[in-house]
């Protein structure tokens, strides 16, 4: 055995002492371990046995992210797609004012079909309708034209005795069997 003075041995003990306390808590150990692997590179520590657990985790972590944003757009494509069947359903729109609705959500940045629609028919209201034109009548002209048939004089000078005359005469016919 060689001789090694009771300071070196003491200095010697309080090193390891040392080094055991770095390596045996979690807070320093990694720190220590690479502190030592990058003085002896042939040395075997936990980073090790952790890089492909880690790549393993990072792999399975990004195919989750993936998946979920995967989910994200199907359900943003869904509201969407039920959104622009409503506006054809209920907004009178057709697939041609949908492209050019779509084109508008693009240029201005609306996101919602909805939120677009009201804009669109604001800027664009639908024509007010037609009014009838002087020239032309505005009545059907029933009743108009001078008749002998007693039957038709009573339907417009009084219709809830013309009714009552007709029920009577339905009801006398059923009962005749006819």
């Amino acid at each position: 055995m060689p001789d090694i003075s009771d300071a070196e041995l003491d200095n010697l003990r309080k090193a390891r002492g040392l080094l055991d306390q770095l390596l045996g808590n979690p807070k320093t150990k990694r720190t220590t371990e690479r502190a030592i692997k990058a003085l002896h590179p042939e040395t075997v520590i936990t980073d090790d046995f952790d890089e492909p657990l880690r790549n393993e985790i990072k792999g399975v972590s990004d195919k989750l992210d993936k998946f979920l944003e995967q989910q994200k757009t199907a359900a943003d494509d869904g509201r969407l797609a039920a959104e622009f069947d409503r506006l054809r359903q209920d907004g009178g729109f057709t697939d041609e004012g949908i492209e050019k609705l779509k084109q508008m959500m693009v240029d201005r940045k609306i996101p919602s079909p909805l939120d677009a629609a009201k804009v669109w028919t604001a800027e664009n209201p639908p024509p007010q309708p037609q009014k009838p034109s002087a020239f032309a009548g505005t009545s059907w002209g029933f009743g108009k034209n001078p008749t002998n048939d007693v039957d038709t004089k009573l339907l417009f000078e009084d219709e809830d005795q013309f009714a009552e005359q007709e029920t009577g005469k339905f009801f006398q016919e059923l009962a005749a069997g006819k």
